[in-house]
């Protein structure tokens, strides 16, 4: 079952000045509104100080229309040729990854044979 309404940052944090986007994926029938909050505290633990959020909608608030915009958890790329690849001395990959099966045992996330 996919929640009606799933969204993430481009980054996990910024400084002041910086710019962030956000990637939001609406399942639902109508537009939605969305606003912006700087989280200054945000310790789960109960036995901690509760949450504290500062409002930030006047730089982020308003209405947009439901748009879905599919992900496809546990797909993957083959590509042919790649055993005889010369690699960079230094290679960068980025993945999304959400571990749904850990009882499975070891998974791969890149591989070369």
């Amino acid at each position: 079952m996919t929640a009606p309404l799933v969204g993430y940052a481009d980054r996990i944090s910024v400084r002041s000045g910086e710019k962030i986007a956000f990637k939001v994926s609406s399942a639902g029938p109508g537009p939605y509104n969305a606003m912006l909050v700087k989280i200054v505290r945000g310790d789960a633990n109960p036995g901690g100080p509760p949450p504290k959020l500062e409002d930030m909608s006047d730089l982020f608030d308003g209405r947009f229309a439901s748009r879905e915009q599919r992900a496809w958890p546990g797909s993957y790329a083959l590509v042919d040729g790649a055993r005889n690849a010369k690699l960079p001395a230094a290679l960068g990959v980025e993945a999304l990854i959400w571990p749904t099966l850990p009882a499975d045992g070891p998974q791969t996330v890149v591989s070369r044979i």
